[in-house]
């Protein structure tokens, strides 16, 4: 077999093998209920404990800048922030992996 005729037909096993695996829907096993109950009181706690922390970070950037001690406070709300998009981005990936 030529160098050419090898690369179209990897070309074609590449371009059919993917299409031939099955990719059934996620199906939650039985007697697992308690567990995304269990994952939504943990990012419902996340998303609190995120939004306490940008409220205080918000106080604690008022408090600086009257004080004209602004550089740290900034610091101080940015990472609740930080927070807040780690929790969402990791329950959207996590719903696009699981195809929910």
């Amino acid at each position: 077999m030529a160098l050419p005729e090898f690369i179209y037909t990897a070309n074609h096993l590449l371009g059919v093998i993917p299409m031939q695996i099955p990719n059934p829907d996620p199906v939650q096993p039985p007697g697992t209920k308690g567990v995304t109950t269990l994952l939504s009181w943990i990012k419902w706690i996340g998303f609190a404990v995120a939004a306490g922390a940008i409220v205080v970070g918000g106080i604690l950037v008022a408090v600086a800048m009257r004080r004209g001690d602004q550089g740290q406070a900034l610091t101080n709300l940015i990472w609740p922030f930080a927070g807040v998009i780690v929790i969402s981005g990791g329950i959207g990936m996590v719903s696009a992996l699981m195809g929910g």
